[in-house]
C-alpha cells in the first residue's frame, strides 16, 4: 500500500498553495530538499492528480459510510480492470497521481512517473481519487516490513 506521498513544491501553481493551504504540508527531507506531503491520515486528505492535463488537488478517497462509495482510499488494479466500479453508478476516469516518493509503514521510497489513480464521481457530491494497487513483490515487502500490497506505479515495480 502506500499511505502517504511527497512531492517538490515547484510542481504546484501558487493558486494550489494558497487554495489548500500547502504551506502546512511542507516538509525538508534533509539537504534543503522541500517536498509537499500528503497522508490519508490528514484532516483533510488530498491527492495531486492530472486531470485533462490540469493539476488538481481532489479529495483521497471516501471516509463517508453514506453514499455508494466504498470507505477507503485505495482499489484493487484487479476491481478496476474487472469493471468492479462500474456497478456504484458513479463516473470513473483513470488518472495519474503525481509523487515522487511513497511511504508505507514510515519508510518511503523513490518513485519515478507517478502512480496509476481512479477519480471517482458520485451523482452527488465532488469526485475524489482512489489509488490503485496491485500486489507487491517480494521485495517491496520485506522494504516494507510486510506491506500486503503495492502502489501500481506508472512504468515501473519496485
Amino acid at each position: 500500500m502506500c499511505s502517504a506521498i511527497a512531492l517538490v513544491p515547484s510542481v504546484f501553481p501558487k493558486h494550489l498553495f494558497e487554495e489548500h493551504d500547502l504551506f502546512t504540508r511542507v516538509f525538508d527531507r534533509g539537504g534543503n530538499n522541500p517536498e509537499v506531503r500528503f497522508a490519508f491520515t490528514d484532516p483533510v486528505p488530498l491527492l495531486p492528480v492530472m486531470i485533462g492535463g490540469v493539476l488538481k488537488l481532489v479529495q483521497w478517497g471516501s471516509r463517508s459510510r453514506q453514499g455508494p462509495l466504498p470507505t477507503t482510499g485505495w482499489t484493487w488494479r484487479t476491481s478496476v480492470e474487472s469493471g468492479a466500479w462500474a456497478g456504484l453508478g458513479c463516473e470513473t476516469e483513470p488518472v495519474l497521481i503525481l509523487a515522487t516518493y511513497g511511504c508505507e509503514k514510515n519508510t518511503w521510497f523513490r518513485i519515478r512517473e507517478g502512480i496509476h489513480g481512479l477519480l471517482v464521481t458520485p451523482p452527488s457530491g465532488p469526485p475524489c481519487a482512489y489509488m490503485i494497487c496491485d500486489h507487491p513483490t517480494r521485495y517491496f515487502r520485506v522494504l516494507t516490513v510486510g506491506a500486503d500490497r503495492t502502489p501500481w506505479l506508472v512504468n515501473e515495480v519496485i
